[in-house]
């Protein structure tokens, strides 16, 4: 019986070929802006949960309590070493910087002309135990081990060689008014888009301390004291470890060092950084708005809920063509019943015909959709599978609803 009423309500479509159209186009638009919003909704929400580990990585920030709380992710240098010697429930720790927002620019050498380079990071060793960053080759274990050493991205790889594996050979670099040879260690995998940690170019965290020696007469004892506070700090806790936990001892090992009686530090998690993050100072990262997650999501709907009535003043306009069919179809004995379901399934069929529409304009326009979306493309991450499902449900919901509607109309 269900698909005798489906046959008949692809006939119907057919024969009203123009209203339907019409319906389709305008809710297969609306679909689309719809899914265009909530799929930006999806990349805030998807954010650094590219790394396998996500739900136990975090940051530590500083906050400084008599400055108005002036909160920064910069921590002692010696904040790490501590952390690994006291804090058993820590797993892996690791330091880093981009140094061209802390230090200085960094301009790589292309060709003998030198190139500004903004994602120029420098990390200890563990920050590939801690984040999810394949490695595509490498020269040794010990890739990362000299200040002389530079892991390089696939882009930068191709970029700076034109090549995808050129390990072992050397690139140019000057900062702070000084040339410098690297030698490359390994080719990483580009980072996701979505991904807080967004390196092009890591180098040891050796290198970044070479650049104060200038400023520091003995740099190795400055590193050992509670006041250098020029390094981010990123860890990973053990399954079993609490963050509520891990921060009431990191308070109790602040309070207990000489001179840091005024700041307080705490664990952000990783996921968090890319939304909650507008207070936080001198981190030198995309960050988003949690405002603009809710008020894409409001437009999403918005732009729905219009299209739906929308549809309804289109069906209902021809409502006097119906009730000509429907009083025929009662003088041949069709129940109201009947007649009921078949509007319903017509009213969804035109309802799904319209998502289908609206995918296929997805996948048209997705990599073109900032020409004319707000600068952006269409993001298809982790929750895209979601988001589809989401839609089938308001596709049928639209139809089912809309169709509920207009049998009343034409029936009662």
């Amino acid at each position: 019986m269900l698909f005798y009423h489906i046959k008949i309500g692809f006939k119907i479509i057919r024969k009203n070929s123009f209203y339907s159209m019409l319906s389709i186009f305008g809710l297969a638009s609306a679909m689309f802006v719809g899914f265009f919003l909530l799929s930006d909704v999806n990349r805030m929400l998807d954010f650094d949960k590219c790394h396998e580990k996500h739900d136990r990585i975090y940051r530590v920030i500083s906050d400084h309590i008599i400055y108005d709380n002036f909160r920064q992710p910069l921590v002692p240098y010696i904040l790490a070493t501590k952390m690994k010697q006291d804090f058993p429930e820590v797993e892996a720790v690791a330091r880093y910087s981009i140094i061209p927002g802390v230090i200085g620019r960094v301009f790589v050498n292309k060709d003998d002309e030198f190139v500004d380079e903004r994602q120029f990071y420098c990390a200890d060793r563990e920050i590939f135990d801690i984040l999810t960053i394949p490695l595509i080759s490498k020269e040794s274990e010990s890739f990362l081990s000299e200040p002389s050493l530079v892991v390089l991205s696939k882009d930068m790889a191709v970029k700076y060689f034109n090549e995808p594996n050129p390990v072992g050979k050397m690139l140019e670099i000057r900062t702070m008014g000084k040339i410098q040879q690297l030698r490359v260690s390994a080719i990483m995998e580009n980072f996701p888009e979505n991904s807080t940690f967004q390196a092009d170019f890591i180098v040891n965290t050796d290198f970044y301390l070479n650049m104060f020696r200038k400023d520091y007469s003995n740099l190795e004892q400055t590193i050992q004291s509670w006041s250098f506070d020029q390094i981010n700090l990123i860890l990973l806790l053990k399954e079993d470890a609490s963050e509520v936990g891990t921060n009431s001892k990191l308070d109790h090992l602040i309070s207990s060092i000489e001179g840091l009686e005024d700041y307080k530090y705490y664990l952000q998690k990783l996921t968090d950084v890319y939304l909650f993050s507008q207070d936080i100072h001198n981190d030198f990262i995309e960050k988003g708005e949690i405002s603009d997650l809710y008020v894409f999501t409001a437009i999403a709907l918005l732009i729905l809920l219009v299209a739906s009535i929308n549809y309804i003043i289109i069906t209902t306009a021809r409502l006097s063509l119906r009730h000509k069919e429907i009083g025929i179809k009662k003088v041949f004995g069709i129940s109201t019943q009947s007649i009921m379901v078949q509007i319903i399934i017509e009213s969804t069929l035109v309802a799904l015909f319209s998502l289908l529409f609206a995918v296929i304009l997805v996948f048209i326009f997705k990599d073109h959709s900032d020409l004319f979306l707000m600068n952006k493309v269409i993001y298809l991450g982790n929750n895209t599978l979601k988001v589809f499902i989401l839609f089938i449900g308001l596709a049928l919901i639209i139809g089912i609803l809309s169709g509920l509607y207009i049998s009343f109309q034409v029936t009662l």
